[in-house]
């Protein structure tokens, strides 16, 4: 027995390229049947993991005893897990955050409009940042430019300020009788 399996892109993909509204279409977009939905199926998930567990355990009496069914008592361990397995698929499907971004686009004007804005606003902060870097770029070469035209005045400056600095130390040293002196501070951080 082959079994198909619909993927979570197929059902979106049906539920939004839709054009003529189908009952599932119409079930799935209100609110109240969509939630109901989601319960049942949440209530069949719990069923199916109590009689899940049941197969795999030594109780007396079972879930499925319990309901003399016979379409329940002949299922077996693995025919559960997959069912089990593809409920919870359909649960995932339905309220995923994207589903549900699909829902409300599909429902709600001012949920798009809310989204446009919004939109609106990113591309708004993009193009700012990208005036900002272009701006911050266009400063950092000219600060590269700045620091290369002057590099040659500062070294000789910075070697002029240690000559000044060594001549004010010797100067000190000869009113000292020829004592050593060493200028600290900032001074020598140059």
């Amino acid at each position: 027995m082959t079994r198909h399996t619909t993927t979570n892109k197929e059902i979106l993909s049906h539920v939004v390229t839709s054009s003529v509204p189908t009952d599932m279409d119409t079930l799935l977009a209100n609110v109240t049947t969509r939630n109901k939905l989601v319960d049942d199926l949440m209530e069949l998930n719990g069923f199916l993991t109590q009689r899940n567990t049941e197969l795999h355990s030594d109780t007396d009496f079972p879930l499925a005893v319990q309901l003399e069914d016979d379409a329940i008592q002949m299922q077996s361990s693995q025919s559960i897990q997959d069912m089990l397995s593809t409920v919870n698929d359909v649960i995932g499907c339905i309220t995923a955050t994207r589903t549900q971004h699909l829902y409300m686009i599909k429902s709600s004007p001012r949920y798009v409009d809310r989204l446009a804005d919004n939109l609106i606003h990113q591309l708004q902060l993009s193009r700012r940042s990208t005036l900002q870097i272009t701006a911050l770029t266009s400063r950092r070469e000219e600060a590269i430019e700045t620091i290369t035209k002057h590099e040659p005045q500062l070294s000789s400056l910075v070697q002029e300020t240690k000559q000044l600095q060594k001549q004010v130390a010797d100067e000190i040293s000869k009113k000292y009788n020829n004592r050593a002196v060493n200028i600290i501070g900032e001074i020598n951080s140059i």
